[in-house]
């Protein structure tokens, strides 16, 4: 079945690319980069939260996760630009990664594939991180067809598919390689983000031409279907609030225990779809984009609003209904006014503002309005939704947090 991508007025494409390229900016003058004699094992990283009010406010910068997914976001910039600095960046973000990616003779075997946390130097593998690795590998190899890519892509998404084998359906947040301890997913939210991984397996089985990831690699997100996507669609978090989940789901108001920020959960349905034809998929992305629809206000966390932007997109070319295309509009112009306007200054123009902590001692190191700072997370997502708006053809849509484009 075919899947055209939206067509937008050449205003709106316009004004997303426009969007796009200011981001672009703002993350390109964030990273880390070196040159003779300053050489720095930080290079690829970016500014990951940056105050807008204090500029001698420290700078938090991205770790594993975070900057596979900012290379996501720079393929996205690259695709619709062509940008030879987004493209740069992005692979200069991975190269990073790379350095976080296991490949030792050191550590046992189970461990190879899996990726370090917040640095190479860090004890734990973070299940989380090792997904998104995957899925920065995966966005560079489409948009440079370098096959170095897809290999690590593949290694790491192994140590994954063997967690599967060894655990269940579940595996495990975090691994300690040094002591072997580990931290169990136990909770609703954090099934949810693991649940997305079906996004990668579905990319891979696909781009690989066989089933290389089988029954097992679909257990978490038929778990979540089963468990937690509610029959009105909604998403519901059943264990207490605590800080650790305040970028995910919402403590109060209209969407009280709401998983906002799925971390591509609904979009990993649509693809899970077109891999396997199975019908539970298309009904249950259909469920949950009409709850979406449905909603009357915006989610009040920041990054849910851009990640939501997103799904609506996939949505939208999933189903043609240009309902999807309206309330995805609405969400791309309270996503522009998130975005830092500061001609002059660019530690901070061009980012999207909107941070949230995810610990209360974070909350101790960036108190106040979380307005007052830049947020990558906030950014990235923003930066693959502005590109898939201003996408013109099949090759500018980037597969990054999408169920099209491979």
């Amino acid at each position: 079945m075919n899947y055209p991508i939206p067509q937008f007025s050449s205003e709106i494409k316009n004004k997303a690319k426009n969007a796009l390229n200011l981001a672009t900016d703002w993350v390109v003058n964030s990273q880390i980069t070196h040159a003779w004699p300053y050489w720095t094992a930080d290079t690829g990283r970016f500014a990951s939260v940056r105050s807008i009010r204090n500029p001698d406010m420290r700078v938090l910068y991205s770790i594993c996760w975070s900057t596979a997914r900012a290379s996501q976001a720079l393929v996205s910039a690259y695709l619709i630009t062509g940008r030879d600095d987004a493209l740069e960046a992005a692979r200069r973000a991975m190269r990073f990664v790379d350095t976080c990616q296991i490949d030792s003779r050191f550590l046992p075997e189970k461990y190879q594939g899996g990726c370090r946390e917040e640095t190479p130097l860090c004890e734990q593998i973070a299940y989380r991180d090792t997904i998104e690795a995957v899925q920065g590998y995966i966005s560079l190899y489409l948009a440079t067809k370098e096959k170095k890519y897809l290999d690590r892509a593949v290694f790491s998404a192994d140590f994954i598919f063997r967690m599967h084998r060894e655990i269940g359906t579940f595996p495990h947040h975090y691994y300690d390689v040094i002591t072997g301890e580990v931290l169990p997913c136990t909770k609703d939210w954090g099934r949810v983000v693991i649940s997305a991984e079906a996004l990668m397996f579905s990319q891979l089985n696909k781009l690989l031409g066989e089933e290389r990831y089988s029954r097992e690699a679909f257990d978490s997100i038929d778990w979540v279907i089963e468990n937690l996507l509610g029959s009105d669609g909604s998403m519901k978090n059943r264990d207490e609030y605590n800080s650790a989940m305040a970028h995910h789901v919402i403590q109060d108001g209209p969407f009280t225990n709401v998983i906002t920020n799925d971390d591509g959960f609904g979009v990993a349905l649509i693809a899970a779809y077109r891999v396997k034809g199975d019908e539970k998929y298309r009904e249950a992305a259909l469920r949950y984009g009409k709850w979406w629809l449905e909603q009357k206000e915006m989610p009040p966390k920041y990054s849910s609003i851009t990640s939501v932007f997103n799904f609506l997109l996939d949505m939208y070319r999933f189903t043609g209904d240009s309902a999807y295309a309206e309330k995805a509009l609405a969400y791309m112009e309270r996503t522009l006014e998130l975005q830092s306007i500061n001609p002059g200054v660019p530690e901070v123009h061009g980012g999207f503002r909107g941070h949230e902590c995810s610990c209360s001692e974070e909350e101790e190191l960036y108190p106040g309005d979380p307005l007052n700072y830049i947020s990558l997370r906030t950014t990235m997502y923003a930066m693959m939704a502005l590109g898939k708006v201003a996408a013109e053809n099949e090759d500018q849509w980037n597969c990054a947090y999408s169920g099209f484009g491979w």
